[in-house]
């Protein structure tokens, strides 16, 4: 949304920026809000507006869950949820930022979407991951975790129940950090690229049935409510 007033002290972002931000201090489904200035940052020119209303949270949790991965180029990395809003954007940045080989779990519908994501298959058997990113828990974990290599890290985030736990796997827990060197980072790593982060969007009006549609579950990445 465009900034409409900044404080006298703030100097980096000024009224008419195009911003986003990752912040709790303000409520929702507010048409104008007031977050702390280290948790907005400008929306890269490229990345829309709808994308860039959608993405702050999911993308800032998970470039921390890669971060605490520390996976290494060429590893092989599986995401376990990898259609939600934090698992979408960790198989993007994974694939662009870091390198590795992305190996998301998808119904077989939303594999064509986990491509366009970086994803270079859509996985129900496969072998040898280096870490794994685990955005939901589930009984259907426990397969993928038993094909993983010998002492790879389990990272999840915060908030996840029951935490996900393996003998021989460490557990890595993890949150979305809310500052401006992590938008700084974020916005580096973004770069010129596009998002294609899949976007369902309802107006204000229809915010009974957005709700609906998360209850049914299976979102594929997220969903937005446009106020005006």
């Amino acid at each position: 949304m465009p900034r409409v007033a900044v404080a006298p002290d703030v100097t980096r972002l000024h009224p008419g920026d195009r911003v986003y931000s990752y912040s709790y201090e303000s409520g929702f489904y507010a048409e104008f809000v007031s977050v702390a200035a280290d948790r907005v940052a400008r929306v890269p020119e490229q990345v829309s507006q709808h994308i860039a209303g959608a993405m702050p949270c999911v993308a800032l949790t998970a470039r921390a869950g890669l971060q605490a991965l520390e996976m290494k180029r060429g590893q092989t990395l599986l995401v376990f949820g990898a259609t939600g809003g934090v698992g979408s954007l960790a198989v993007w940045l994974a694939a662009h930022e870091n390198h590795v080989r992305v190996l998301g779990t998808a119904r077989e519908d939303a594999y064509e979407y986990l491509r366009a994501l970086g994803d270079e298959a859509a996985v129900d058997a496969s072998t040898g991951f280096d870490a794994v990113l685990a955005t939901a828990n589930a009984a259907a974990l426990a397969p993928y975790v038993l094909r993983a290599k010998e002492y790879a890290p389990l990272a999840f985030p915060n908030g996840v129940e029951p935490e996900p736990a393996f003998d021989g796997h460490p557990a890595v827990p993890f949150d979305g950090p809310m500052s401006a060197d992590a938008f700084d980072a974020l916005n580096e790593a973004i770069g010129a690229r596009t998002i294609p982060l899949h976007v369902e969007e309802f107006p204000f009006d229809q915010i009974v049935e957005a709700h609906r549609r998360i209850d049914r579950g299976h979102v594929q990445g997220k969903i937005v409510l446009r106020i005006r």
